[in-house]
């Protein structure tokens, strides 16, 4: 994932990307149960 200096490398931001649109999705499931309920 990352090298021995600590440095991120363009694999790792695209996964942190996917990450937050993850989360995002999730929070937007969340709120839509919610308000249903």
């Amino acid at each position: 994932m990352r090298d021995n200096r600590g440095a991120a490398t363009p694999s790792d931001d695209a996964q942190f990307a996917v990450f937050l649109a993850f989360l995002g999705l999730i929070l937007c499931v969340l709120a839509a149960c919610g308000a249903l309920v």
